[in-house]
């Protein structure tokens, strides 16, 4: 705590010798932040504030933490990041060896989707919540801006919560994380499936859970190959998938799910009479219905 009580202590002297009294200048890391709405709070602060600067600087008028604000921060990244960056190079010339590089310096956060499409993140503070990054993620990210509860996110396998402290969870930060720079966070849809069709070409999607899987292979067959999907067999674990099926159905996870492809010429299950009209004399009494488990030639 002192350490960021020292850096809000610096940043406050910046601002008088700039005379930035409406926040135009220069801008506070997260720590500084926090540490100046705690300030902002206190009955003494307009007092210490005439007292240090000469002038009551309002927080407000150049950076608050409410949920909207994190939109207004992501649609003015380029911006608020630069003077960000111009604010720690006047605190390390100003403060010289007294400059905290753990309060000041950011990392860069990447996702990596279920498609193993990665998203870089701009900048973020260490102790920030990821909460912001994580808004950021489903409003830029993806093609139409979701809700932020339809994503799934983890790191090194564990879930990250998107909760800001309350029932008494810590707020997941990349310092209490362990995420340093370049760290990749992984997300998923949790509505969606990662799917690909294996074949001479490969398509790679993300599908409904619960909708039929007809689509797809339509679109494959059709927009891919330009073929017929009557004229392939789609199959998943050499079991075969016939289209009207749901991920959710065929037990399908959240990414990594092969549907590999054949010619219907070459498929031919192995206990099917359709497939094997031979097995009808010869297993009588057995059971002949198609259990399409393995496609061989």
């Amino acid at each position: 705590a002192k350490r960021i009580f020292d850096a809000y202590r610096q940043y406050l002297v910046l601002i008088k010798e700039h005379a930035d009294w409406h926040g135009e200048k220069l801008i506070p890391c997260h720590s500084v932040d926090e540490m100046w709405h705690l300030h902002e709070q206190m009955d003494d602060y307009n007092f210490d504030m005439r007292n240090l600067l000469g002038h009551v600087v309002s927080l407000t008028t150049i950076m608050t933490s409410d949920d909207e604000d994190d939109v207004r921060r992501a649609v003015q990244e380029h911006e608020l990041c630069s003077r960000l960056r111009a604010t720690r190079e006047a605190v390390k010339q100003r403060f010289g060896h007294e400059y905290d590089d753990d309060v000041w310096n950011n990392i860069t956060v990447g996702f990596v989707d279920q498609l193993g499409v990665e998203f870089s993140f701009a900048e973020i503070n260490r102790r920030q919540p990821l909460s912001y990054c994580f808004r950021v993620y489903a409003t830029y990210a993806v093609e139409e801006e979701e809700s932020v509860d339809k994503f799934h996110f983890a790191f090194d396998g564990k879930t990250i919560n998107n909760e800001k402290g309350t029932n008494g969870k810590e707020v997941p930060t990349p310092m209490r994380l362990g995420i340093e720079h370049n760290g990749k966070i992984e997300v998923s849809h949790i509505e969606k499936v990662a799917i690909t069709i294996h074949y001479s070409r490969d398509n790679s999607f993300l599908w409904d859970k619960t909708s039929p899987m007809f689509d797809p292979f339509d679109h494959f067959a059709t927009n891919i190959l330009d073929t017929k999907c009557s004229k392939l067999v789609f199959l998943f674990r050499k079991e075969r998938v016939f289209g009207y099926e749901s991920p959710t159905a065929l037990g399908l996870k959240c990414r990594d799910n092969i549907i590999d492809v054949v010619d219907v010429e070459s498929y031919r299950c192995e206990n099917c009479v359709c497939c094997n009209p031979a097995l009808l004399s010869r297993n009588a009494n057995k059971d002949t219905t198609c259990k399409v488990t393995v496609a061989t030639n």
